[in-house]
């Protein structure tokens, strides 16, 4: 049971943080385009899209079979399956016209430059956390010595 509590809400906050992410980015796309509205529609695909990054993130970085694999192989696993999880939404709910070899080149070029970014981010995000937390530790350390 506390497997099943620790899981969900793992995927609650990691969902939550995905669809901000989707509706933030829907929204300047929007702007861009002259619209002040996101179909309620769209709303839907985002929840959809965001429970699968969840899972596919929890697979990916949880401590289970993925735990020996080093960070791009875990990338791999979250990145590869989400980029067909998105084109196969962009078919068929027709994102953009589908029949143009240029759009689906920058729907990909797109999505590798954002995730890109935003592995970045994490990793530099995570390298300050833990740089740090060992600062923290061995302040901890040094006073249980004296």
């Amino acid at each position: 049971m506390e497997k099943l509590v620790r899981f969900s809400a793992a995927l609650k906050a990691i969902a939550a943080l995905a669809f901000t992410g989707q509706v933030m980015f829907v929204t300047v796309i929007s702007m861009f385009m002259g619209k002040d509205v996101i179909p309620v529609g769209y709303i839907w695909q985002m929840v959809a899209l965001s429970l699968i990054f969840s899972l596919l993130h929890l697979h990916a970085f949880s401590e289970h079979e993925t735990k020996k694999l080093g960070k791009s192989a875990r990338l791999a696993i979250l990145g590869v399956p989400m980029l067909l999880a998105l084109s196969a939404f962009a078919y068929f709910f027709n994102w953009f016209p589908i029949n143009n070899v240029v759009n689906w080149l920058m729907f990909i070029g797109l999505y590798v430059g954002i995730f890109l970014i935003a592995s970045f981010a994490f990793h530099i995000a995570f390298r300050f956390g833990s740089i740090k937390y060992n600062e923290l530790l061995a302040s901890y350390k040094s006073k249980q010595e004296n």
